[in-house]
């Protein structure tokens, strides 16, 4: 692996942010917030279902991608 490889890994695009914002948030479009501003893909939002979304989402379908989808953007933000 070279360093250019390196580096983009530890420093993500702009677009690449972008793109894993907007799955994150088409895919807790139908989970549960405690309030209407938590589904936008913010730092607060993400820190929040990392947190308390596993209590009323579990059982949602796809919800383990969606916590391996918040976990990675946190990750890297």
């Amino acid at each position: 692996m070279n360093t250019s490889q390196i580096s983009c890994q530890e420093h993500p695009t702009l677009a690449e942010l972008l793109s894993l914002r907007f799955q994150w948030e088409e895919s807790v479009r139908r989970y549960k917030f405690p309030e209407e501003s938590l589904y936008h893909g913010t730092i607060n939002s993400l820190e929040w279902f990392k947190e308390n979304g596993r209590s009323s989402n579990r059982l949602r379908r796809n919800f383990k991608n969606t916590m391996a989808l918040t976990e990675e953007l946190l990750r890297k933000i």
